[in-house]
Parts: C-alpha cells; sequence; structure tokens
C-alpha cells in the first residue's frame, strides 16, 4: 500500500458507474470467464456496457475499490466486510489495497491503541479511543452480522411489501426475512438510528441505495464521526464545497476535541481544519471556528 491516492473522489450520481459498464466476472488465464481467481486484487475483469459491448478491466489494484459499483463488488464475490475494508484504507490512509494478504490484515478492527494510529491515522488521544458512542467508532463490519436475516424491502402502511421507495428511507423500519426459518418481520432498527453504512451490500441494493449513497455515508462515518441522519443530510453530503473536500482531504477523520483543543493550535491549523467544523455545525464556512477572545 505504498502508493498515494487521493481519500475519497467525490461522485455526484450514479452515470460514474454506469459508463464504464457493469462488471460480470472475472478473466481466467485462458481470457476466458472464470469463477474465481488467486488474487482479486490483481487479476483482470470483464465489463459489459450498455450496449452490449464486452471489455476486460484493469486489475482492483491499480484502479481501487471506490470503481466498483455495489452490485459489481456482489458479482465479482467481494463481501461487505471486504469492500468496506478497501475504501476505509483509502479514506484514512490515503492508501490503496492491492493484494488479498493486505485485505485480509484490514479486516479485524486495530487491538491497541498504537495499531490504530498506525492504521487508522488515528488522531485521537490515547484516553479517546475507542469513542464511546458507536457513531463516532469506525465500522469494522463482520459477515456475521448479515448471516441471520436478508432486506426484502420496504411496507406498506399494513405491512405488506411495497413496490415503491418510500420518501424518507431514514425513518422507517423494512422487511427482513429470517435465513434459517423464512420468518418475514420488520427489522430491529431504522437507517436513521444505524447508519447507511451499516447494511451490508445486498440489503442497501435491495433497499433502494445507489453506491453514491452508501459510499457518503461511510465517508461521513469515518471523516465527521456521525450517522447521517435523513434524506436532506444524505443530499447535502454527497459533494459538500469545495472548501469542505479539499480540508476532508487534508484531514480525512477530524479530531475528536472541538474548542477545547488550545487555541494556538486551533487558530493555526483554522486554514484546513476550520471549514469541517462549520459545515458540521451548518454555519459559515468562512466564520473562524474560535472566538478572537480565545486568541
Amino acid at each position: 500500500m505504498a502508493r498515494f491516492v487521493e481519500r475519497f473522489n467525490y461522485i455526484e450520481d450514479e452515470s460514474f458507474f454506469v459508463r464504464g459498464g457493469r462488471a460480470i466476472g472475472w478473466a481466467g488465464s485462458d481470457g476466458r470467464l472464470a469463477l474465481s481467481v488467486v488474487d482479486r486484487f490483481n487479476a483482470q475483469y470483464f465489463r459489459r456496457t450498455a450496449d452490449g459491448q464486452l471489455y476486460v478491466d484493469d486489475p482492483i489494484a491499480e484502479t481501487g475499490m471506490e470503481g466498483l459499483s455495489l452490485n459489481d463488488a456482489i458479482r465479482l464475490g467481494f463481501t461487505t466486510t471486504e469492500y468496506q475494508a478497501a475504501l476505509r484504507v483509502q479514506m484514512l490512509c490515503s492508501a490503496q489495497i492491492e493484494s488479498e494478504e493486505e485485505l485480509a490484515a484490514e479486516l479485524l478492527p486495530p487491538g491497541s491503541f498504537s495499531e490504530a494510529v498506525d492504521r487508522e491515522h488515528c488522531l485521537d488521544d490515547y484516553d479517546e479511543w475507542p469513542p464511546e458512542r458507536p457513531s463516532e467508532r469506525i465500522p469494522y463490519p463482520s459477515e456475521d452480522w448479515f448471516a441471520h436475516e436478508v432486506a426484502v424491502g420496504w411496507p406498506t402502511s399494513d405491512g405488506r411489501l411495497s413496490k415503491e421507495r418510500p420518501s424518507d428511507r431514514f425513518d422507517r423500519r423494512w422487511l427482513v426475512r429470517d435465513r434459517l426459518t423464512g420468518e418475514v418481520r420488520f427489522s430491529a432498527s431504522t437507517v436513521g438510528e444505524i447508519g447507511i453504512e451499516s447494511l451490508s451490500l445486498v440489503d442497501a441494493v435491495m433497499l433502494g441505495f445507489s453506491t453514491v449513497e452508501y459510499r457518503t455515508a461511510l465517508r461521513v462515518r469515518l471523516f465527521e464521526r456521525r450517522h447521517l441522519d435523513g434524506e436532506a443530510d444524505l443530499l447535502r453530503s454527497i459533494y459538500p464545497p469545495l472548501k469542505v473536500q479539499q480540508a476532508f482531504a487534508r484531514w480525512g477523520r477530524i479530531f475528536a476535541d472541538r474548542q477545547e483543543r488550545d487555541s494556538d493550535w486551533g487558530y493555526h491549523m483554522w486554514d484546513t481544519e476550520g471549514p469541517i467544523r462549520n459545515w458540521i455545525a451548518g454555519d459559515d464556512l468562512d466564520a473562524p471556528p474560535f472566538s478572537p477572545s480565545r486568541r
């Protein structure tokens, strides 16, 4: 993971993924479709464009996981745990996973503060790690979380499966099917409570969340230490103002403390960190984040 890459590319809509065509499977050494490959990061794979043209795309070690839509990742056999691990490394460390070995090393959370500093470029103090609030913690999903039930869709007012997507996907429960018994029931939480990024790739697709929306939710969780709280927040966060994008490119995950930090340090870093603080608070991006009286 020596090669530097941008933390996050702000993609406004799904046309980015549509233009390249959809991934359909791995390219074997004989040039034919293969069921599996030894190293998914260094193997080429087939894509089919909207007009039916088939071509071979470059390895993911070169293009990054961010080039795959949710459906692409599912078709190529990546789990939610693996997909998020690759995106997480890019967002936190400006690096790209380039092999199966590197991926395996990133699937489990750090076991110590020193490991978090190394793997997550953690800027928290020792006594602030890990954060107390779940929404402020860096997510490391496990496939065990998704093993017992799968999303079926959104319910109608009387509990039946709806053919339409609700206007607000954050404040209502969805229908899930128990994988063992086949029972259909309501989800235990709403998306607003757990975050889009807590859904599996399959569930996110089933519930109508796009790749852009899923990536945005993960970015907000990692950089801003929070869940998106509604459709308006999601729409606003997909493509923040340039000042905010530049600030996140510099810092990535923001510091846990705010005005409690030493005022001289705060003012010194205001030019890059300030827009982030004001963006999250919904304030004027150009307003100083610290009171002049504290200088």
